[in-house]
């Protein structure tokens, strides 16, 4: 009869601290990746914000464009009795 393979407790010991090292490992590229490049992103475009330049508006023309916007997004109502019935042959 043979015996079971065994392995010896160090090498297992020597396994779980390099899954736990791998694992540290990832997480920090994963905190790196998600969290830490995306805060300074936003950093860089609140700077960029503030340096913008101001400008006048012409009030008049913000309005006219704002009329037209709010027609094509609530146009007046069809008026239904001058279209013509397709389904009624005359």
């Amino acid at each position: 009869m043979t015996k079971p393979f065994n392995l010896p407790s160090k090498y297992v010991f020597i396994g779980f601290i390099l899954i736990i090292v791998i694992s540290f490992v990832f997480l920090g590229l994963f905190l790196y990746d998600n969290f830490y490049l995306a805060l300074s992103e936003g950093k860089t475009v609140y700077i960029s914000s503030s340096d913008i330049a101001f400008q006048k508006i012409n009030s008049e023309l913000f309005d006219k464009i704002i009329t037209k916007i709010n027609e094509k997004i609530n146009p007046a109502p069809e008026d239904w009795s001058k279209i013509k019935d397709p389904f009624l042959y005359y």
